[in-house]
């Protein structure tokens, strides 16, 4: 599944709303016929009920919007790839997309290219130390940081899961991929009711736009003031609310995770983790190639529902620090320990 949105401003005599100017969303399939086949049906229904008209190559419009359904018997990606399914398998691409639509060729490709390079190994963690408060940290200044989804949450946007179950990903309760079957909803919901679903896909955008920084945001922006902590900083955060407290970034989230390279000083006495995950590690294991401490700041879980659900730090090693708490509490106690001004 890939999807590629951009978005504008449109100013109207009744404000400035958020528009969606071009849409991108592909999915591709491979099942066993009969279960690809329940999925075809599927999509044939939802084409129905959301009213869209075949147009003569056998594609499929709806306003401005076009939709393409296309079956193979071998993927040829997969004859590229010299890729063999098991007997009886057959693959699907459904993709719609806006008539004004801004995706090239080669980032059409892009899934295919990170396919081959292979699935993403889980990492083993190793024998972290836990610690009562960031207070360590003063002893190592000074020190860059990372920065995952944890400050973002606190300032009110949707965390990954939201988009995992928005996108009929991953399964919340096991954690599996989801691959066709009736808890893939993805292309239903968006076929049937296109205008209400991709509201719902702007969610998380307008939630970007509306947020404000928070106390984490300002703690950030006096370490830097003070040359305590280096800059730019490194997120993978695309809310872009470090910079509106004028502190640099440098952006590392990539669709193929391959990392571009980061600011690593001289100075630099160790690298402090917020909030960040399995799939930017390979930051971590940059300072680690300078012999540079670990510390994270991570809850190592969040609460839904009353319920505290356990989300642990998948690359940790011997040698890190983890402190248990949010960014903006656990941030305070490390400006409390520098007698910042942050801190009050």
């Amino acid at each position: 599944m890939h999807y590629h949105y951009k978005f504008g401003l449109a100013e109207t005599p009744n404000g400035t709303w958020l528009v969606l100017k071009s849409l991108y969303l592909y999915q591709s399939l491979s099942l066993p016929l009969h279960e690809l086949n329940e999925f075809r049906d599927r999509i044939a229904t939802a084409l129905k009920e959301g009213e869209w008209a075949e147009n003569s190559d056998g594609g499929w419009k709806r306003e401005d919007l076009i939709c393409t359904v296309q079956g193979h018997v071998r993927h040829p990606e997969d004859v590229l790839a010299r890729r063999t399914l098991p007997n009886a398998y057959e693959s699907l691409d459904v993709t719609v997309e806006s008539v004004i639509c801004s995706m090239t060729d080669k980032r059409r490709r892009l899934p295919w290219e990170v396919l081959s390079r292979g699935i993403r190994c889980r990492d083993r963690r190793g024998d972290p130390t836990l610690v009562s408060s960031l207070g360590s940290l003063a002893r190592f200044l000074p020190f860059q940081i990372e920065l995952g989804c944890g400050i973002s949450i606190e300032a009110g946007i949707p965390p990954l899961h939201f988009l995992h179950d928005l996108y009929s990903v991953t399964k919340r309760d096991t954690g599996a991929f989801i691959f066709g079957g009736d808890s893939d909803t993805l292309l239903p919901q968006v076929l049937s009711e296109p205008e209400w679903h991709l509201h719902r896909r702007a969610q998380i955008m307008h939630a970007c736009l509306m947020a404000e920084p928070t106390q984490a945001h300002r703690v950030l922006q006096e370490l830097a003031d003070r040359r305590m902590l280096l800059t730019p900083i490194i997120t993978n955060n695309f809310d872009g609310l470090s910079t509106r407290v004028g502190l640099d970034e440098c952006y590392i989230r990539r669709y193929d995770e391959n990392v571009p390279e980061v600011p690593i000083y001289p100075e630099t006495k160790a690298l402090l983790v917020i909030g960040s995950h399995a799939d930017r590690r390979k930051v971590q294991a940059r300072f680690r190639e300078r012999g540079l401490p670990i510390f994270f700041l991570d809850p190592e879980g969040f609460h839904e529902e009353g319920q505290f659900v356990p989300y642990p730090i998948e690359g940790a090693r011997d040698g890190d620090f983890i402190r248990h708490a949010g960014a903006a509490a656990g941030l305070l106690e490390l400006a409390q320990e520098l007698g910042l001004d942050a801190a009050g």
